[in-house]
């Protein structure tokens, strides 16, 4: 999904640059029942709610918008959108529902992009090899230490998702890495 980050590269090397994408909106999508929940995100995304270890983009013809759902737990998925109306339709139509709610997380979950042939080779020397995403893979796991989400939907690009109070950690450990290549 090309956001249009011109970012100068928080780190770089030949074959892998990692950027801070701060495009996209991030929100979480709780839910007890995840069969209702998912005719609530297909009839205002029109999107399916990702499988498990899943993640998958939409283009969201009832609001012109675009984003990603990627599968986080049994009870949630996370919602990547550079647009702010996949998630303001969420949150306009879950407002009465007693079962699931949107909870923007934008400020709490700092998104990094990592584009090129080298992202496998950091994402192994950060983690291990359940650390790689596959396409349509959304794969929580320990990276540098700390839990992060990373996800593929399309080549050659990983986005990272990690708690911000983290990030800066994880930054230093992607530059010191990619220093290394």
């Amino acid at each position: 999904m090309d956001r249009g980050d011109e970012s100068a590269p928080l780190a770089a090397a030949d074959g892998i640059a990692v950027r801070d994408d701060r495009s996209l909106r991030v929100a979480a999508l709780r839910y007890f029942d995840a069969a209702a929940f998912s005719s609530c995100i297909e009839d205002t995304l029109g999107a399916r709610l990702p499988a498990a270890l899943r993640a998958c983009e939409f283009s969201c013809e009832p609001t012109g918008g675009t984003g990603i759902l990627a599968w986080r737990s049994p009870t949630e998925c996370l919602l990547f959108s550079p647009d702010p109306d996949p998630i303001d339709a969420l949150r306009s139509r879950l407002t009465e529902a007693p079962d699931a709610c949107v909870i923007e997380q934008t400020s709490g979950v700092t998104v990094l992009k990592i584009r090129g042939a080298r992202a496998a080779d950091l994402l192994l020397r950060l983690g291990a090899q359940s650390s790689v995403p596959e396409i349509g893979q959304a794969l929580t796991g320990r990276l540098a230490e700390v839990t992060v989400m990373a996800l593929r939907v399309e080549e050659p690009e990983v986005l990272l998702a990690v708690d911000t109070v983290y990030a800066e950690h994880l930054i230093a450990w992607i530059r010191a890495t990619v220093a290394d290549f």
